[in-house]
């Protein structure tokens, strides 16, 4: 098991952990960090392969020295990556190394999801994350919702043919799609999978079940649900369901969920995670903490559970700050898996790559304007901005 604290509140409790809140910022890719002072608690953006020592903007204490090509950050710093991840090339010009223009080969992310004309949730979302973590958005629009921060009151799915074609259109572009993230699933995008898709005709593929949105509108049926298992979870790469919509996964394929339920600790989480990928045969399971039991027994934070079995430590816990009278929490779902398919486009681990889209989720929470609609409120997804 392997614990992630809330990079610019870090809290690590051993040296290992310390270790590996620093270590994370290691990656092939170049990209900037936003690091905490621990004098003045200002923040400083900063290379990652910075070839001079930073100081701080505030009161110049060095926040990190180049080691070895890349930075080392200064005992008592906190970071957390910048979310626009540029893959700059660094020559070499009179002994000084430069920035020069970032290389042009934008991840493409297609998602595959309903419109919101809200603007909040859905593809809408699904292109702001996607352009903020610096991919290239494609979409397939699989129905319009008519909805808004108040509730959900209907909608209107593509038809097949129209899907066919869409998707076609995409993937004959002339240029590969490096991910996929899915979100409201229909009976359309079920037969695309079974009649076209193939196991890794992309790279990765990120899956929202959203079984019944946050305002109580069933978007999918029990029958949609079990043959979306049948013929689409099981290519997954990553499944991102929140406590309740794994347990309606757990009793659609026939099994008890009162053995999750019954007792409140992580246990009970880390097994339900695991038997989530078992039993759908997809990857890896993201089990979101928003909705979990455990977050009510410390409401001063929520709890993420990554499975991955490739990770040797096959268990992640990502713990954030919870944010005090939240009403902008519409889109969530959606601003997370697409901020995911993004990160793994881009090159990162799974295990960072949820890590930076958590992070962002937070923040876009965070720095929301509360006066935009009268009910659950869209995330401000350019906060930084």
């Amino acid at each position: 098991m392997v614990l992630v604290q809330d990079l610019l509140n870090p809290d690590p409790s051993t040296e290992a952990q310390k270790h590996k809140l620093k270590t994370l910022v290691q990656s092939p890719r170049s990209y900037f960090m936003d690091v905490k002072c621990p004098g003045c608690l200002k923040i400083t953006t900063v290379f990652s392969h910075a070839q001079t020592p930073v100081t701080c903007d505030s009161c110049s204490t060095v926040l990190c020295t180049p080691t070895g090509g890349k930075c080392r950050l200064t005992e008592g710093c906190a970071f957390r990556r910048n979310f626009i991840e540029m893959n700059f090339d660094l020559v070499q010009v009179n002994n000084n190394t430069e920035l020069v223009e970032p290389k042009r080969n934008i991840p493409k992310v297609l998602t595959i999801a309903g419109s919101d004309p809200s603007g909040g949730a859905g593809i809408e979302a699904d292109i702001k994350s996607i352009t903020v973590m610096g991919c290239y958005g494609l979409t397939c629009i699989d129905g319009i919702t008519i909805q808004n921060t108040m509730g959900v009151y209907g909608k209107k799915v593509t038809e097949l043919e129209g899907l066919t074609k869409i998707l076609y259109s995409n993937f004959n572009n002339g240029s590969p799609i490096d991910a996929i993230k899915i979100g409201m699933m229909t009976e359309g995008i079920v037969q695309w999978f079974k009649s076209c898709y193939s196991h890794g005709m992309v790279k990765f593929l990120v899956v929202d079940p959203i079984i019944s949105s946050s305002s109580g509108y069933n978007l999918a049926k029990m029958m949609l649900i079990k043959s979306a298992i049948d013929n689409v979870y099981l290519h997954a790469t990553l499944l991102t369901p929140n406590f309740e919509e794994a347990l309606k996964i757990i009793e659609i394929l026939g099994h008890e969920r009162s053995k999750y339920t019954s007792r409140n600790c992580l246990e009970s989480f880390y097994m339900l995670a695991k038997d989530i990928a078992c039993f759908t045969k997809c990857h890896a399971v993201l089990l979101k903490g928003g909705h979990m039991p455990l977050s009510k027994v410390n409401d001063t934070e929520l709890v993420d559970v990554l499975y991955d079995p490739d990770n040797i430590d096959k268990f992640t816990i990502f713990k954030h700050g919870r944010i005090v009278g939240a009403k902008n929490t519409h889109g969530t779902g959606c601003t997370l898996s697409s901020a995911i398919a993004s990160c793994l486009a881009l090159g990162n681990s799974l295990q960072d790559a949820v890590q930076i889209g958590t992070s962002y989720v937070h923040n876009a929470m965070k720095f929301a304007d509360s006066g935009l609609g009268k009910g659950k409120g869209p995330l401000n997804h350019i906060y930084y901005m």
